[in-house]
This record gives C-alpha cells, sequence and structure tokens, in this order.
C-alpha cells in the first residue's frame, strides 16, 4: 500500500461492476479476502513505517467507494469500527494513533454525507438506502461509529490532554515548548464531525464530559498553534449553535467561557523570553459569536452580562471589526474609482463596447477575496477574513516536521 500503483489498483478494483456467479468484485474482496481486516493490520507497530501510506490508500479507495457497497458497510459495522480504534489507540503503537484516526474520520464524514443526502426517499430505487436514524433517538439507534465513539469518549478526552506521542521542538529565539501535535489536531477534527451529525445523546454525552474544558485549557496552553484555537473556535461556536436553551446555559456554566475570555483579555505579557500568544484574534472571534448567538437567546444574553468585564469586551470587540469592515470597504472604493490615464487602446474600445455588454461584463466581476477563511462571502469583511486567513499559516514548520 506504500506504492501509488497498489492504491491506484485497489481503487478501479473497488469501482469495477458485474459479477461473477452472483458475487461482485467488492464482495468477493471485501467478505473473502477479508480487504478491511488485512488494511487495519498495516497499522500495528510492525509495520510502523508505512502508516501513513497505508492510512492514505484507504482513506482513497473508502472515496472511490458508494455509500451502500461491500466496502463501506464493512467499514461501519461496530465489529470494524472497534478492531480500527482498539488497534491504535494502543500505548504500545503511538505512532498509528493520528493515522487511524484519519480513517475513522473518514468513515465518519461519509455518515455525515449520507446523512444529508438522506437517500430514504423513493426517488431512486437502485440508490443504495441508508436508514436516517432519529437525531433526538437514544444511542442504540445511531450507527455503530457513533456508538463506538461515545464508547470511547473518556480515552479520547485523556489523549486529547495527554497525547500518546508527544514532541519537544525550539524555535527561532531558542525558547523549548512542547508542539500541539497532529494526534490532538485529528482528535479535534472528529468532533467537528460528530457536531456535523448533531445527534442529541452524543452533544449531551460530550457536555457531560471534560470535553470542553480542555479545549478551552489548550487554547491558553498552546498560545503557538493557530490550529488549535481555529479547531477550538469551530467546535464551540458549533456546539452553542446546535444547542437549545439548557445546554447552552450548561455549557457556559461548566467551562466558564465568558470569564475566562474576559480574563484572557486582560492577561499581560510577563515572561519576555515566552513567544507572543496567537489566539488574541480567535478569542475575539468567539467572544463575536457568542454575542451574535446571545441576541438570538435573550437568556444567554442575561447571563453574559452579569459577567463583570463582558459588556466591555463585547463592545471592543464589535468597534474592532467594524473598523475593519470600514478599512476594508474604504479600499475597495479606491479600487473602484476610474483611472486618471488610461491606455490609448482603452479609451478606443470603449466606444464600441455596448452598455448592454458592459453591464454583462461587470456582472462576472469578483468583488470579493474569496480567502480560505472568508465564511460569510461580504467584501467589507475581508480585511477580518484576511487577518483570520493569515493566523492559519503562523504555525511554524518546525513544529510541523516535528509533529509528523
Amino acid at each position: 500500500l506504500e506504492s501509488s500503483a497498489v492504491t491506484d489498483f485497489f481503487t478501479r478494483v473497488i469501482s469495477m461492476d458485474g459479477d461473477v456467479e452472483g458475487v461482485t468484485t467488492q464482495q468477493w474482496l471485501i467478505e473473502q479476502v477479508g480487504f478491511v481486516e488485512k488494511v487495519i493490520a498495516k497499522l500495528t507497530s510492525e509495520h510502523v513505517d508505512i502508516h501513513a501510506d497505508v492510512a492514505q490508500a484507504m482513506i482513497d479507495i473508502m472515496g472511490a467507494a458508494h455509500w451502500g457497497t461491500p466496502l463501506m458497510t464493512r467499514m461501519v459495522t461496530e465489529g470494524t469500527s472497534r478492531l480500527l480504534l482498539e488497534t491504535v489507540m494502543d500505548a504500545d503503537n503511538p505512532k498509528a494513533f493520528k493515522h487511524g484516526i484519519k480513517i475513522f474520520n473518514k468513515v465518519l464524514r461519509g455518515l455525515s454525507v449520507a446523512q444529508d443526502d438522506n437517500p430514504d426517499s423513493d426517488e431512486d430505487e437502485d440508490k443504495p438506502k441508508f436508514t436516517k436514524p432519529d437525531p433526538i433517538g437514544p444511542l442504540e439507534q445511531l450507527p455503530a461509529p457513533i456508538q463506538v465513539f461515545a464508547g470511547h469518549l473518556d480515552q479520547f478526552c485523556a489523549l486529547l490532554k495527554a497525547p500518546l506521542c508527544k514532541t519537544t521542538i525550539l524555535d527561532q529565539s531558542l525558547y523549548t515548548y512542547e508542539a500541539f501535535g497532529f494526534d490532538r489536531m485529528v482528535i479535534l477534527e472528529m468532533i467537528d464531525v460528530v457536531l456535523d451529525l448533531n445527534y442529541l445523546v452524543i452533544n449531551k454525552a460530550l457536555l457531560n464530559s471534560e470535553l470542553f474544558n480542555i479545549a478551552l485549557d489548550l487554547i491558553f496552553e498552546f498560545g503557538h498553534s493557530n490550529f488549535c484555537h481555529r479547531s477550538t473556535e469551530i467546535i464551540f461556536v458549533k456546539f452553542l449553535e446546535n444547542s437549545g436553551q439548557d445546554a447552552q446555559l450548561a455549557f457556559l456554566e461548566k467551562t466558564k467561557l465568558a470569564f475566562k475570555l474576559v480574563d484572557a483579555e486582560k492577561l499581560e505579557r510577563k515572561d519576555s523570553e515566552k513567544p507572543m500568544p496567537l489566539y488574541k484574534p480567535y478569542i475575539h472571534r468567539i467572544v463575536n459569536s457568542l454575542g451574535e448567538i446571545a441576541e438570538r437567546c435573550t437568556y444567554l444574553k442575561a447571563v453574559l452580562e452579569e459577567v463583570e468585564g463582558w459588556s466591555e469586551l463585547l463592545t471592543a470587540v464589535k468597534e474592532e471589526r467594524q473598523k475593519l469592515e470600514t478599512a476594508s470597504a474604504g479600499a475597495k472604493a479606491v479600487e473602484d474609482e476610474p483611472a486618471l490615464f488610461q491606455a490609448p487602446s482603452l479609451l478606443d474600445s470603449t466606444d464600441e463596447i455596448s452598455s448592454d455588454a458592459y453591464e454583462e461584463g461587470r456582472d462576472d466581476d469578483v468583488e470579493d477575496l474569496h480567502l480560505e477563511d472568508d465564511q460569510d462571502m461580504d467584501s467589507t469583511n475581508d480585511a477580518d477574513d484576511y487577518d483570520a486567513d493569515q493566523a492559519e499559516i503562523l504555525l511554524t514548520k518546525q513544529e510541523i516536521e516535528a509533529s509528523a
């Protein structure tokens, strides 16, 4: 599987149609050869040198399979999920964790896509059916990978706090610190996907665990890791937006989020040798998102306003965003002003262009920067989007190489 040609071969085999004596190629590969189990066996400590290749190969092969095919059906069984997690969560096999969880996250994303597509309808009789679970129903009726995830939630929390693999790196200022690491990153990615599924019983389990408290502490512990800050911001906001009144209030009470956000704003840099924390933009984004949610939920607004310093912090963040939006709008207005001097060719060609053609050309203009982090697709926010987008790449090359 470390050879791209082998991966390409299996990807083509998975995509083959037809059968021999009623057995399709995928059925033969999955049921008689035991392909999935053989791939997972490659994630044991004896094959540590090819873990990354095995994980990427399996992700590519799953990408070539459709929902409801023998491969995906086997991947979402309880037995496969347990085998995968038991293999990669072994303390004697620490290098496998980040690679195995990438495969598990791919399975969870497949569930999310299948749920959104909702092939339960009768529009296509030949389309594989997906029995969409009741989002507010009990755990027992949820897909097997989700049930297995729930059973390992406490272990995931422990690994988020103390991963199997730790790396200490030395930056350019000769300051030594622990890298955030890919083990923690894939766990936060997994929580993000689980929140997209939005199952009530799982959301309650997350709230009752120590996950959110650990994630919040990681923001301040790893002040240099924007991957940590961004991922935590996403799961916090997503949980609050998906939850009802009781869960939202319990989240704020358990994490003391508003108090910690206010305290973080007051912190001053005391140790001149320690790198300047990079979490401030993300703290402000959480403050702004929480303020927007509170505007729609008056009970939250009342609770937040009782926190000393919250109103002042929220006002300051809004003013900061307003300044950025004003500056962005001003810069755009300058760009839209006609040039004082134009090339002769442009002046000559203007008269030949009809007004209809001119308006049609304007419709094709792309006025927004469309940055990777530009979630609102609004040009007035491009300055803020640019700052956030730049903050995403501040994780040093040293940390990425050390974590890998």
